[in-house]
């Protein structure tokens, strides 16, 4: 409870520093205010989503650059109706859950960028589709199959053709009988 007398506290960056296990606790007094928690860096191996619970106000979270290998179905029940960016890059996530991101009700940036993921089914995504503006996949091992069609889909009809989102088309997949590769937004 070492921050519980920062009751005011919207930010808080703990980046860099070693981290491998947070504490349920861990966050008590920043309830109300908290909006912004950076944790990148680190050596979590999981999303320390008894920590983060009490967190109902938190919109940016940051957990890139971690050791975390899987998502469970409930890491954010409870948090994730406010959270509007979510970075997982550089983890090394090899599944997402099938009802993981079914909380994340108003999630408009997605970063899964450089993990081990080989499939990202629509099933999955479908319910942050209506609200994400970004999702980057670049630099997973993506297998061209039907389960990404919707990310084709998905960047053709965005309206926001901005150079960040233009360079996510090209995002690649690899072909299972074949060793090459392909841009998803032109897969075979």
């Amino acid at each position: 409870q070492v921050f519980s007398h920062l009751t005011f506290l919207n930010s808080l960056e703990l980046e860099g520093n070693l981290i491998q296990r947070i504490d349920e606790k861990a966050f008590a007094g920043l309830e109300e205010n908290l909006q912004y928690l950076r944790l990148g860096d680190n050596r979590l191996h999981e999303i320390p989503s008894e920590a983060l619970r009490p967190l109902h106000r938190l919109r940016h979270l940051d957990l890139r650059s971690n050791n975390i290998t899987y998502i469970s179905e409930d890491a954010f029940t409870g948090y994730g109706d406010s959270i509007t960016f979510l970075n997982l890059q550089k983890n090394m996530i090899h599944q997402l859950p099938t009802m993981g991101f079914d909380n994340l009700n108003s999630l408009e940036t997605l970063n899964l960028q450089n993990n081990k993921l080989q499939h990202i089914p629509e099933e999955i995504m479908e319910p942050i589709l209506d609200t994400l503006r970004v999702v980057d996949i670049m630099d997973n091992p993506l297998i061209c199959d039907c389960e990404l069609a919707w990310y084709e889909a998905w960047l053709a009809g965005l309206r926001d053709r901005d150079d960040e989102m233009m360079q996510k088309k090209r995002t690649v997949c690899t072909m299972v009988n074949e060793h090459r590769e392909y841009s998803v937004a032109k897969m075979p």
